[in-house]
């Protein structure tokens, strides 16, 4: 019906073969340890009201990778922000923008105190 050959069928069913996304763990930059990491580091700046920048992203992972003495690169590649978007998209909003509704209600005395009370949390 869609064109799946039954090679493959039969191979994902008695799990011969694994899904792209699993298939090449080993071959992704950070671990899957260091993305989680990663994805809460974003989401505790977007809780205190620090706008999530690509390039915080990319510089945040060029230090990991410098500070790993087992990697061979230092800089993630030109499409690895895009690809670990795409495997984390709870966060891959947070760098569209969404700004403007916050900014409204941050200036009020309430947006004030929530914002040191989250901060102390931190």
């Amino acid at each position: 019906m869609y064109g799946v050959s039954k090679t493959t069928l039969g191979n994902r069913f008695f799990e011969r073969a694994k899904p792209r996304n699993q298939a090449h763990v080993t071959q992704q930059l950070l671990t899957e340890e260091e993305e989680i990491e990663l994805v809460k580091w974003t989401q505790r700046l977007d809780k205190i009201g620090i706008p999530s920048r690509l390039t915080h992203l990319h510089e945040m992972v060029a230090a990991l990778l410098r500070k790993r003495a087992t990697s061979t690169t230092t800089i993630p590649g030109q499409h690895w922000i895009t690809r670990f978007l795409d495997r984390h998209p709870t966060i891959a909003s947070r760098f569209a923008g969404r700004i403007d509704q916050e900014r409204e209600v941050a200036g009020k005395p309430d947006g004030i105190q929530s914002f040191f009370n989250q901060l102390g949390e931190c």
